[in-house]
């Protein structure tokens, strides 16, 4: 049970802290973890965001309309930081997302 907490703080950690996400990045990341990982995950998200808002701080995903797309920060260093911390399973299934976009 530990292990699994520890792994949770470290996916909310990756998530929150590296530049060059984008949403999508993060959509992909957790559409590859088991269902209770990403649940948990993304209700952590949500209650930091609003933990933000309450402080007065402005999260705003998506600053623009009809920018040309970001480019995807899931590449490089940050790759391999996001697959260490993930099961070895979802590591296999996100790198074949990766390679299918």
């Amino acid at each position: 049970m530990r292990a699994n907490k520890r792994r949770l703080h470290r996916i909310e950690g990756i998530l929150r802290e590296e530049e060059g996400l984008t949403a999508e990045d993060v959509e992909l990341i957790l559409s590859v973890l088991p269902t209770e990982y990403s649940d948990a995950v993304r209700r952590e998200l949500l209650k930091m965001a609003d933990q933000e808002r309450a402080n007065g701080n402005i999260i705003q995903p998506a600053r623009c309309y009809g920018k040309v797309k970001e480019r995807s920060g899931l590449r490089g260093a940050t790759l391999d930081s996001v697959l260490k911390m993930m099961p070895p399973e979802s590591g296999e299934k996100l790198l074949a997302k990766l390679a299918l976009r």
